[in-house]
């Protein structure tokens, strides 16, 4: 029986048989193996039995099938041979195939002519923690040491040494290794300067787009590199987004120009390193990205914007007729400059999240007091979702307001309206309640939520009972023809309360009965009058006065309710 073994990423192996003459892998459910990953194609390659043997297929996938990290079209498959898709790498077993061949090795003088300069063929990989201590900078503490930027200024403007070819470099190491010792100090010297003009220089950009384009102008002075792009990452869908683009003989250009393998960049930006391909025509990773066929990339390099442990996005410098034109001190400059950038990067996204919470601030506090607007804003929306509580809801109206709008004009009826609003928002909000919702010449309150307090319905009742005496102290400074009286209506009982709507319009409110039955006590109050339930009055009855109003069934009511008028605080 056929098999794969399956490994994808950090997960644990696991295998699968192949039962059928037809064994199709993708990214789509419908294949008979579905792998989500963004470098797979939908439909990306089938396993075909033929005479007892496996032959795989490439579908015409864009980032290609490899099978011994060479890829290809059609193999019929050995026992042991690899074969990778995306991110996923299977090792197919069967007992009725052939061992797999050994690889031949390579070339040696080849081999170690590379590796005695990159480490690895045709690759440097670094993490960004391996980033020397000499390209790190606070920027902030280098202004107090008083560096100016008369004095540094020159330090950007020296060109980098163009990379000297691979056999050259090969005999130049030794004679390099003698004058490293005496160098090195005015070497980090230099870096120390280049880095703090450079963080000076971004701090002083009144715009990210400015920040992007003024680091590609500086990476070009010093990293021989023929094109750029910086990228960042969307927030919301995860994908990368040009921002800024450089060509070294043209100058800015359409961010579209530079298109990078996104098998680097993903690799980059999950893994926080930092990847110079030194000939991208032999680089398997490059390899399954297209753009390196299109655009014929001979070299690359690519650094996460990183600050910390967070990264927002990519710088990508390539060639696209030089190999081995990238240094490791390119890799640790360019490092080094996009921390810088990350950093402004954080800044921003800091500044604006100050706008935004202060502008969310400001609205809160239109309908909720500034303490209890704080403690929304620490919750976030997910303390705001629907629960249920006991709360007190308070209906307000202008008592026969229509004859009152009859005797005025439109301008008249819009102050009196506003000072009405104003005043009462006011007072509720001094009892720590929230505004609900302003109905018409009505104001619908909530006592009790979205923060809880014990004593509630006595909070409710007080700003009833202030609200009528400022307006009773209003009124007496008004023309007889323009005062009016409102009548008031308090309930509790439990609700729902949350945010409630749609997506593109939600509120916070409070539903049920409780809310119901507050509005009709509102309609049985008289000019003047604030009526409570019978819940709302064994709460208060301890400190607030009362008069009985008998019992009554409700409309929408199948029991009858005690009401009680509100006579003041005893």
């Amino acid at each position: 029986m056929a098999k794969l073994i399956v490994t994808t990423g950090p997960l644990a192996p696991r295998e699968i048989e192949i039962t059928k003459d037809v064994f199709s892998m993708g990214r789509m459910p419908e294949n008979d193996l579905e792998l989500r990953d963004s470098l797979v194609s939908r439909k990306h390659s089938e396993l075909i039995r033929r005479a007892n043997r496996f032959t795989l297929y490439d579908l015409g996938s864009s980032n290609g099938t490899y099978v011994n990290k060479k890829r290809v079209d059609m193999k019929v498959l050995d026992d042991g041979d690899e074969v990778s898709v995306g991110e996923t790498t299977f090792t197919f077993k069967d007992e009725n195939a052939p061992p797999r061949a050994p690889e031949a090795a390579p070339e040696p003088a080849e081999s170690e002519l590379i590796a005695s300069l990159y480490g690895n063929p045709n690759e440097i990989v670094k993490k960004v923690a391996d980033l020397p201590e000499e390209y790190r900078i606070d920027v902030k503490e280098s202004i107090a040491r008083g560096y100016s930027f008369k004095d540094l200024k020159s330090v950007a403007a020296q060109p980098a040494a163009p990379a000297a070819p691979a056999a050259a470099a090969v005999a130049q190491k030794k004679d390099d290794r003698k004058n490293a010792s005496s160098a090195q100090a005015t070497d980090q010297d230099d870096r120390f300067k280049f880095l703090y003009l450079l963080g000076r220089d971004l701090s002083s950009k009144p715009t990210l787009k400015e920040v992007l384009q003024s680091a590609l102008d500086t990476i070009f002075e010093v990293i021989n590199a023929e094109r750029g792009v910086i990228m960042t990452v969307d927030k919301n869908t995860g994908e990368l987004v040009p921002q800024a683009a450089r060509h070294r003989a043209h100058g800015s250009i359409s961010v579209h120009e530079v298109v990078p393998s996104r098998t680097i960049t993903s690799r980059v930006i999950q893994d926080k390193n930092f990847i110079i391909s030194s000939d991208a025509k032999h680089d398997q990773r490059f390899q399954m990205g297209m753009s390196i066929i299109q655009y014929n990339i001979r070299s690359a390099v690519c650094v996460p914007l990183w600050e910390k442990e967070e990264v927002f996005g990519v710088i990508y410098l390539d060639n696209q007729m030089k190999t081995y034109p990238f240094e490791i001190a390119d890799l640790h400059i360019l490092g080094a400059i996009a921390n810088q950038v990350a950093i402004r990067i954080k800044q921003e996204e800091l500044f604006n999240k100050l706008k935004q919470e202060e502008l969310t601030r400001s609205n809160m506090e239109r309908f909720f007091s500034p303490d209890i607007a704080e403690i929304l804003l620490k919750r976030g929306q997910a303390g705001l979702s629907p629960e249920e509580r006991e709360a007190s809801i308070v209906f307000c109206d202008i008592s026969e307001f229509t004859n009152i709008s009859e005797k005025m004009k439109p301008p008249q009826i819009a102050e009196l309206l506003n000072a009405y609003f104003e005043m009462a928002s006011r007072i509720i909000l001094e009892n720590k309640g929230s505004v609900n919702k302003y109905i018409g010449d009505s104001i619908m309150s909530v006592f009790g939520a979205p923060v809880a307090y014990e004593d509630h319905a006595l909070r409710a009742v007080k700003a009833a009972l202030a609200i009528q005496r400022e307006i009773r102290r209003l009124n007496e400074k008004t023309d007889t023809r323009l005062r009016y009286h409102v009548h008031i209506g308090i309930n509790t009982g439990e609700v729902v309360a949350g945010n409630i709507g749609s997506q593109k319009r939600i509120e916070y409110t409070v539903l049920g009965d409780a809310v119901n039955v507050a509005a009709r006590l509102e309609k049985k109050a008289g000019p003047g009058q604030i009526v409570i339930g019978d819940r709302t009055y064994a709460l208060v009855r301890e400190k607030i006065n009362c008069r009985p109003l008998g019992a009554e069934r409700l409309k929408g009511k199948e029991n009858e309710i005690h009401l009680f008028e509100v006579t003041g605080e005893k």
